[in-house]
């Protein structure tokens, strides 16, 4: 050590070992974590081992995919919604963000929701398929609990490279796939929550909670948006997994059942919406072709945009 820092050395030794997160502390000292910084702000993980993890994503079978990478996703999806959980439960809601804000209120609306199913669903199951059938349920669950982090398959992100407009049609985009599988959307890619918003309520309406925060964490553990391109959507459907799951408890069994890969979306490069779900398609294209210009292969692009 010196001066109290960790050196470089040390830090990328450690990351040789362990899937640590790289976090800065405000006296400029680094420590390693599981998951997102909570004491400090998070550095870039080295852009020689995010190449390296994103080109052996790219080339891995969905079998090693599905055991290597979709378990790291969870844990980034993971930690977002503990670190959620954490700052609802100790911090003011004046000094929380406005997006928390959201979600502490959608927490106990739904909270309240869940406890008035519950109650009747064992005396008047009519007024109980009508309380879980509301909008505002609906919308609290899917949309103001979604974790921040979003996903995008390799199928979205080979269209991109190739100069694909993926906000056009599917069918006009892919003609030669739509020959072969029928797709279940009309854009070339939608966001669509790889968990099924069914399963997640009746989970989330027959499941006990100790605090609102933690049934926030619950939901924001499964939901999730996923920008998928229409073949690989349509692999899903013609599988019989358009609102289904395989797994009920893997929020990833879908994909992984029809061999699709889900790469996490860096989030402070500029293309996303200002809601930080959607897509900015004209970026997206303009990025991609600007990399090609440079001569990066697809797998630095994918590189430079995805962090594992």
């Amino acid at each position: 050590m010196n001066g109290g820092r960790i050196s470089e050395e040390t830090v990328q030794s450690c990351k040789d070992f362990l899937d640590f997160t790289t976090c800065e502390r405000p006296d400029g000292s680094l420590y390693g974590t599981g998951g997102r910084c909570r004491k400090g702000t998070e550095t870039e993980r080295d852009p020689e081992e995010n190449r390296r993890l994103g080109g052996e994503a790219l080339r891995a079978s969905p079998e090693e995919f599905n055991s290597k990478f979709y378990p790291m996703i969870e844990k980034i999806l993971d930690q977002n919604a503990k670190d959620f959980e954490d700052r609802a439960s100790s911090t003011p809601r004046a000094k929380l963000t406005e997006s928390d804000n959201v979600k502490i209120t959608a927490a106990k609306r739904l909270a309240v929701s869940i406890e008035d199913y519950q109650e009747l669903k064992g005396t008047n199951a009519k007024a109980a398929a009508k309380l879980k059938a509301t909008k505002e349920f609906f919308d609290d669950m899917k949309w103001r609990l979604s974790n921040e982090q979003v996903l995008i398959t390799e199928g979205t992100l080979k269209a991109i490279w190739d100069g694909k407009d993926i906000s056009k049609k599917a069918k006009d985009l892919f003609p030669e796939e739509a020959k072969e599988v029928k797709f279940g959307q009309s854009k070339g890619s939608i966001g669509e929550h790889s968990h099924p918003t069914a399963v997640l309520k009746e989970d989330l309406l027959n499941k006990k909670f100790q605090s609102n925060s933690e049934m926030a964490s619950f939901v924001m553990r499964r939901n999730f948006l996923t920008w998928v391109a229409g073949p690989e959507d349509g692999k899903m459907t013609e599988a019989g997994f358009r609102s289904k799951t395989p797994d009920s408890n893997d929020a990833f069994s879908r994909y992984k059942a029809s061999q699709i890969k889900a790469f996490p979306i860096r989030k402070e490069n500029g293309l996303m919406s200002q809601d930080g779900q959607g897509l900015n398609t004209p970026k997206w294209l303009s990025n991609a072709k600007e990399a090609r210009k440079r001569g990066d292969s697809f797998e630095d692009w994918v590189a430079s945009i995805v962090s594992f």
